[in-house]
């Protein structure tokens, strides 16, 4: 009797092992960092990948037939900041690499998001969770089709980790003009991304679906999700970087898990606040479903970042000196299309030829006869105390033959507010050198933003530097007196002045 009851304890613990498993592929440590070719990157505005991972290469990694996978990751070396409309396709292929193109049997596992790679060290993965499981069927090749666009052709590009293989085991397409989603790819590489799979087995664990994290205040994170079919408990976990252990056991708010993370969540609902956090901070989730037994599946993740607080020290200044990035807490609005505000030094073919100040401007530009419309918006800014603020820019947008680029300015006075145009705000014609911009912010509040929209229509692009937000303290009541005698004297001497020369 002790045989077969050793028999099944064994095979109890390795099907509850395998319910929530990893497979890795590529060990290679050298980078795509900078401008060569890899599907996390934006030295191109639009980009579109397809990489194949071979049935030897899967199962050498460990994975079964039958596996659900549930998300994948590459080793980003460099992060492109954001990515817009980046989704991923796989598919069941008989091919061994990615030429030719592959264009039948794809399914969308991640629908269109906004990806911001995250810079993780050598044999650690960035994981995206996927929106539907694809199962590997033991015998074929995966095919991992990315695409991505419209992103600013700006520094840092983005990178990653990759092993040397086949020519062809990757294959792509870079444009400037559109969307290539559509188009096959026709450019082969022998720089073959590392890749981590996350899957599960039929039968085990599932995990918990539509995991989101929403900033909602500068100390707070509201999280989500829907439970698995089995209405299974949810435990979560939080770090500030995106590393987890594997849960076992039994854990309790404020326990660590071991490799990383700690339980800030464990029970049978459906929505968590954490509070308490540090404001315009990264916080990184983990959700996992637990069923009755303690079996743990292989876990969800998400990421988001607090929201800023208010400026509350005037005057300040903005001159976008951040090496090339969005300055913190600055954010941006997509009116028409998903062209990036980008930070450089003038704008497009030396218009201007440099920055207002410092080493870069905020540069609107896109290469189309299709109007484009961005707004780049400031932080939140508390005005409620303040008297005659104003703001204070320097601008220009050269006319490329008969192509003008225009700029707006609007203003709203809460977070859910309505924008609207500061009066006189409004440039449609040729500004060739950099013009210092002044206006007066009416309707001051604690929660006051400043919109810079541009409209490009493949001119020379807008450009703005040296954003300066003047809000002068209030002048207290005793002083009036003060200020009313000192205007009084001046009348008084202009007309004694004037008496004395008739």
């Amino acid at each position: 009797m002790k045989k077969p009851l050793l028999f099944f304890i064994a095979l109890f613990l390795w099907t509850g092992s395998s319910w929530g498993q990893t497979a890795i592929i590529g060990t290679g440590t050298s980078t795509t960092n900078g401008t060569s070719a890899d599907p996390i990157e934006r030295y191109y505005k639009y980009e579109h990948f397809q990489i194949v991972y071979t049935a030897a290469e899967l199962t050498t990694a460990g994975m079964p037939p039958g596996a659900l996978i549930n998300s994948m990751g590459f080793s980003v070396s460099e992060s492109a900041v954001s990515l817009a409309n980046f989704t991923i396709d796989m598919g069941l292929t008989t091919q061994t690499i990615a030429n030719p193109y592959i264009s039948t049997g794809l399914t969308t596992v991640k629908n269109s998001f906004t990806y911001a790679p995250v810079v993780q060290v050598a044999g650690s993965f960035d994981m995206i969770t996927f929106d539907a499981n694809f199962t590997w069927d033991g015998t074929s090749s995966i095919v991992v089709n990315t695409c991505t666009g419209s992103n600013p052709y700006t520094s840092p590009y983005g990178g990653l980790r990759y092993t040397t293989a086949t020519s062809g085991s990757m294959r792509y397409n870079r444009t400037d003009g559109s969307s290539n989603c559509a188009t096959a790819t026709t450019l082969n590489s022998s720089n073959k991304p590392n890749i981590r799979f996350d899957y599960t087995l039929a039968g085990g664990v599932l995990n918990p679906t539509a995991f989101t994290a929403t900033p909602v205040a500068s100390d707070q994170i509201d999280l989500g999700w829907t439970k698995n079919g089995n209405g299974d408990n949810v435990m979560i976990a939080w770090n500030t970087a995106n590393t987890f252990g594997d849960p076992s056991g039994t854990y309790s708010p404020g326990d660590p898990v071991t490799g990383g993370g700690t339980v800030i969540y464990n029970g049978a609902g459906t929505a968590h606040s954490h509070s308490g956090l540090t404001d315009n901070t990264q916080y990184f989730y983990k959700a996992w479903s637990v069923d009755g037994a303690l079996t743990y599946s292989s876990g969800s993740t998400t990421n988001a970042t607090t929201l800023c607080n208010a400026i509350t020290s005037f005057p300040y200044f903005e001159g976008f000196e951040n090496g090339g990035l969005i300055p913190d807490c600055w954010s941006q609005s997509f009116e028409s299309g998903t062209i990036n505000w980008a930070y450089r030094a003038g704008g497009q073919s030396g218009h201007p030829a440099a920055a207002a100040g410092g080493s870069y401007n905020a540069f609107f530009y896109n290469p189309s006869f299709t109007a484009r419309v961005t707004k780049l918006i400031t932080p939140s800014l508390d005005l409620s105390t303040a008297t005659f603020p104003h703001l204070i820019f320097k601008h220009a947008q050269a006319v490329w033959p008969n192509d003008q680029d225009e700029l707006r300015v609007y203003y709203k006075t809460s977070a859910g507010g309505t924008w609207i145009l500061l009066p006189g705000a409004e440039w449609t014609g040729d500004i060739p050198d950099w013009t210092t911009e002044m206006f007066a912010l009416p309707d001051p509040s604690a929660d006051y933003y400043i919109a810079f929209e541009g409209t490009a229509n493949y001119g020379y692009g807008v450009v703005i530097d040296d954003v300066r937000i003047e809000a002068t303290p209030p002048v207290p009541l005793s002083d009036w007196a003060i200020y009313l005698g000192i205007f009084l004297i001046a009348i008084f001497t202009v007309v004694r002045f004037r008496y004395n020369q008739v």
